[in-house]
């Protein structure tokens, strides 16, 4: 890939080994995405780095809680919307453009 002119590599989900070969193998960047510490670069799923997912991949250990915030907030909402609670709504049409719109 690097002959024909790839200026980096993406390696998701292989061993650290396969990963040190293509290292070893190649003179341009290795970026990482569960494929070892030995990449120059690593890539993450937002998603699993913030705990929003139900499976967690072992590499990606979440720095946070947000996901159950997240829903928490989510329930909020879904309450407010059943229960018509959304707060004040700022858009009125102007006088007489209301007559204007029915017509």
């Amino acid at each position: 890939m690097e002959q024909a002119g790839a200026s980096m590599l993406l390696l998701e989900a292989v061993p650290k080994e396969v990963s040190a070969a293509v290292i070893q193998a190649t003179s341009i960047p290795v970026i990482g995405c569960g494929a070892g510490t030995c990449c120059h670069g690593q890539v993450v799923v937002m998603q699993d780095l913030a705990g929003l997912t139900k499976w967690q991949p072992s590499f990606a250990k979440p720095t946070s809680n947000v996901g159950s915030e997240i829903a928490a907030i989510a329930q909020t909402w879904m309450q407010n919307v059943n229960g018509s609670t959304l707060g004040t709504h700022p858009y009125e049409m102007l006088d007489g453009e209301a007559e204007k719109f029915q017509a």
